[in-house]
């Protein structure tokens, strides 16, 4: 299990990684312990949440530069994820008038007299589900 901890933490200390650039500007060596601690109590989740948070101490003291460093998240905010991992795979969202529940879990309401991108494929751009409230319905 520690190798694997290790393995997973190591980007953010290792000086040729991801966020070597960084270690230039301010210490990483309290975030990787944090990461090694929480991996191996089984909570990847705690340990992955240390990248974001370097990557936004990082930005912030280069000044803005976020080029600084090459992200491990995917844009699911997954650490090493592959972009897949966004919504999982029997989610489902629901329209009701003008009522929305989505993949995960949250509700919103439409009032305008719009067209909405329900969901679409965001990564080959295959297709897209657009819902539209006509006027004078509610």
């Amino acid at each position: 299990l520690f190798a694997e901890a290790r393995s997973f933490c190591l980007p953010l200390q290792a000086v040729d990684g991801p966020y070597g650039r960084c270690q230039e500007l301010l210490p990483t060596d309290k975030l990787y312990e944090s990461c090694l601690l929480d991996f191996c109590r089984g909570d990847e989740a705690a340990a992955c949440s240390l990248y974001p948070l370097l990557e936004e101490v990082c930005t912030e003291v280069s000044g803005g530069d976020a080029a600084i460093f090459t992200s491990v998240l995917d844009s699911c905010n997954v650490c090493f994820g592959d972009d897949t991992s966004c919504v999982g795979s029997n989610s489902q969202c629901t329209l009701f008038g003008q009522h929305v529940s989505s993949s995960n879990g949250e509700l919103f309401d439409f009032h305008g007299h719009c067209s909405y991108i329900i969901a679409q494929d965001c990564v080959g751009y295959s297709f897209a589900v657009v819902g539209f409230k006509p006027e004078g319905q509610n």
